[in-house]
C-alpha cells in the first residue's frame, strides 16, 4: 500500500513545514534504518532521529548531510527542507523536514 501524495495535501501542510525550517535542536535519540520501507530501499541504511527543538517540541526526522560519526545523541542540528525521495516524472515532488548537523 502506498500513500498518495496530492498537491492538496502538500498545500495543507505548507505552513507547519515552513515554520520548522531553520529551527535548531538537539538529537535525543537516533537509530539506523537498515530495512527500509517500500520506495526507500535505495537510501538504506539511513539515520532517523528524534530531535528536541529549542521550543521544547520533539520531531522525528531523517538526518541529511551527515558523516557516520556525527550522528550521536546530544548532536546539535538544524531543520532543513529536503526532497523526500526520487519520484517518477508524473508524480508530485514531495519535500519534508530533515535534520542537518551544525
Amino acid at each position: 500500500m502506498s500513500v498518495k501524495i496530492t498537491p492538496v495535501k502538500i498545500w495543507r501542510r505548507k505552513e507547519s513545514i515552513s515554520n520548522l525550517i531553520g529551527k535548531k535542536g538537539v538529537v535525543e535519540s537516533v537509530t539506523i534504518v537498515r530495512a527500509a520501507p517500500s520506495g526507500f530501499g535505495q537510501y538504506a541504511p539511513y539515520p532517523v532521529a528524534i530531535v528536541k527543538l529549542v521550543n521544547g517540541k520533539r520531531i522525528m526526522g531523517q538526518m541529511t548531510d551527515y558523516h557516520a560519526d556525527e550522528v550521536t545523541t546530544g548532536q546539535k542540528v538544524v531543520a532543513v527542507l529536503r526532497r523526500l525521495r526520487t519520484e517518477e516524472k508524473k508524480d508530485v515532488i514531495s519535500y519534508v523536514i530533515k535534520f542537518r548537523p551544525l
